[in-house]
């Protein structure tokens, strides 16, 4: 038996209900979660670019650290709520939590990129207030055609024709903003 957190903690596992396509409101959920993070990644660009836009009186704008604590700061209740959920109460929660917390080397191997994405969330309110959304989102972009070509060349994995096309179009749709 055990907690279905301390099964899946820090590990990939693959269930008999994987193989059905899960749907949310009639619709598969992958295009429920695609949508939402289309969205989510639009709105964030949006607000965040209309935000950091200098006052005309001169006040100072809020500091993007802050503003990236404050969102982690949200996360973490609602991540404990829902693993509590899950668990079936706040005594299993926590009891899943410690047991996590107590695998150091994989709680240390998630420090790597947990630290990546607090220094890209900081490093969105930098861009942010330094180029359009437009120009931001596409640029942002970017580290997917860095990925796939650390894919290929440090593990030396192949790409399909269509996800090379769809490196060339994303490098395309970058150039093209940077003329205007």
């Amino acid at each position: 038996a055990g907690s279905r957190l301390g099964q899946t903690c820090m590990a990939a596992t693959a269930s008999p209900d994987m193989a059905k396509p899960r749907r949310f409101v009639g619709l598969p959920i992958a295009w429920v979660v695609l949508t939402l993070l289309v969205v989510q990644n639009s709105a964030t660009a949006l607000m965040v670019a209309s935000s950091r836009r200098p006052a005309a009186d001169g006040a100072p704008l809020y500091l993007g650290s802050a503003a990236v604590f404050l969102s982690e700061g949200l996360k973490l209740p609602l991540c404990l709520a829902l693993i509590a959920r899950e668990e079936g109460g706040v005594r299993p929660m926590l009891a899943a939590v410690r047991r996590c917390l107590l695998r150091v080397g994989d709680t240390a191997k998630m420090a790597v990129p947990a630290l990546c994405y607090l220094l890209q969330n900081r490093l969105l309110f930098v861009s942010l207030s330094r180029l359009s959304a437009t120009s931001h989102q596409l640029w942002s972009q970017s580290k997917t055609l860095f990925t796939a070509l650390f894919f290929v060349r440090l593990l030396g994995q192949r790409l399909e024709p269509a996800q090379w096309l769809a490196l060339l179009l994303l490098s395309l749709g970058v150039c093209t903003v940077q003329l205007r």
